[in-house]
């Protein structure tokens, strides 16, 4: 929900502190989520 939120804001902000705080949430929440993705184990 958060990274959907952050992605519509990053696209339509127009005060540019809010465009960069929703860029910096998009890109720490992808490596949060690379990072889950790399410790849980893999379904096969």
């Amino acid at each position: 929900m958060c990274m959907n939120m952050a992605k519509k804001a990053s696209e339509t902000a127009t005060v540019p502190q809010i465009r960069d705080f929703a860029q910096a949430i998009i890109k720490t929440q992808t490596a949060q989520i690379q990072k889950l993705e790399q410790l849980s184990p893999s379904e096969s």
